[in-house]
């Protein structure tokens, strides 16, 4: 009887697996769909280009610099044009750190570069020690540009058109706060000069 019992629960539990995958990769493709690719490539093989006219805000949120600061996006960014690049998972942060190096070096005067870290699905009994690892990888001058997130998950997913995991989304505000333009993916020679022509244009 306990086998029996055994067999039917592992059952149970991979066909929710099951169901569960399929209806996230539905969930990709259906958001797949709503991009504009630049470069002509299939979905899920091409990296994301796509411009704003306007009124595309990115969602109120309550953040906490690495330097303590109490920060709420994107209220704390305006008055100046901002290039926002989020992650999602801890698979993401070395392509996030990679965006923001190569920004930082290659954008025009002016332009500030943020990171944001959003740890909404980590347990609370570990954020600290997640935050701590963070700040110790972080330099000084930098940790109030690193905002960490542990709330409102789902709006910053629909704000950055989000469809792959471990990606880093990256963002650019105009002074209002409002987005401009969007893509996800690698640092790559192509974004960063799109980016930076899409931030002087907003100077």
């Amino acid at each position: 009887m306990f086998r029996k019992n055994y067999r039917l629960l592992c059952c149970c539990i991979l066909a929710s697996v099951a169901a569960w995958s399929a209806k996230g990769a539905d969930a990709r493709r259906q958001t797949a769909k709503e991009f504009v690719r630049t470069s002509g490539g299939a979905p899920d093989t091409a990296p994301v280009l796509r411009e704003f006219l306007g009124n595309d805000q990115l969602p109120k949120t309550s953040s906490e610099s690495l330097a303590g600061q109490q920060v709420t996006l994107p209220d704390s960014l305006k008055g100046h044009v901002s290039v926002v690049i989020v992650g999602f998972t801890k698979g993401s942060q070395d392509a996030v750190k990679a965006w923001d190096t190569r920004a930082r070096k290659q954008l025009a005067g002016g332009i500030e570069v943020y990171q944001v870290a959003v740890l909404e699905d980590a347990p609370s009994f570990v954020r600290g020690m997640i935050k701590h690892g963070m700040k110790s990888g972080t330099p000084a001058n930098r940790q109030g540009h690193f905002f960490v997130v542990v709330k409102g998950e789902a709006e910053l997913k629909k704000a950055t058109a989000y469809s792959q995991a471990d990606d880093p989304y990256v963002l650019l505000l105009d002074a209002s706060g409002e987005i401009r333009w969007r893509t996800h993916g690698a640092v790559s020679d192509a974004a960063l000069q799109e980016l930076n022509e899409k931030a002087n244009s907003l100077k």
